[in-house]
């Protein structure tokens, strides 16, 4: 709501079922803005990307410990968006701050709002970090190397229990 007495055009989409869903509902309707926000529930995995190609921008604000790896993220940066994303958890190791995405304090909405803000005004900026985010899970996150090293690993581990 902060970032809309100066960016009237901005949409949000809310993805997901979750425990806070009614409570954000009730917040939208409170504050006004039901034609700026929509709930989209929950999305299928085969219609990930096709919603996730709608966006400019992925905010994932966390704000406890629970986003152990952001699988959410990734998905996201794959699809060559840049990530804003909360400091909190394993988000760090995924969303590289000021290259990828830009980390925020969790539960700051100044903080939430100014990083939103730079991606809004600069264009530049959400395209490189949406590529560099695309670069990255290309390069970290395939399922054939990460299958590779995972098999490696078992190997390792086997032949030490052999010896």
């Amino acid at each position: 709501a902060v970032l809309l007495n100066s960016f009237q055009k901005i949409r949000l989409t809310i993805v997901g079922d979750g425990i806070i869903r009614q409570k954000l509902e009730s917040l939208v309707d409170r504050l006004g803005i039901k034609n700026n926000v929509a709930f989209a529930g929950f999305v299928p995995n085969e219609k990930v990307v096709e919603y996730l190609n709608k966006f400019d921008i992925f905010v994932m604000p966390s704000v406890g410990e629970g986003e152990t790896f952001g699988v959410a993220a990734v998905e996201a940066m794959a699809t060559g968006l840049p990530v804003v994303a909360s400091n909190v958890g394993g988000l760090p190791e995924v969303v590289d701050d000021g290259k990828t995405g830009l980390l925020v304090k969790p539960g700051d909405v100044e903080d939430l709002k100014r990083a939103l803000e730079f991606y809004i005004l600069s264009k530049d900026a959400r395209i490189e970090h949406g590529k560099r985010g695309r670069e990255k899970v290309k390069k970290l996150y395939n399922w054939k190397d990460n299958a590779e090293q995972m098999n490696n690993l078992y190997k390792e581990i086997l032949s030490k229990t052999d010896s």
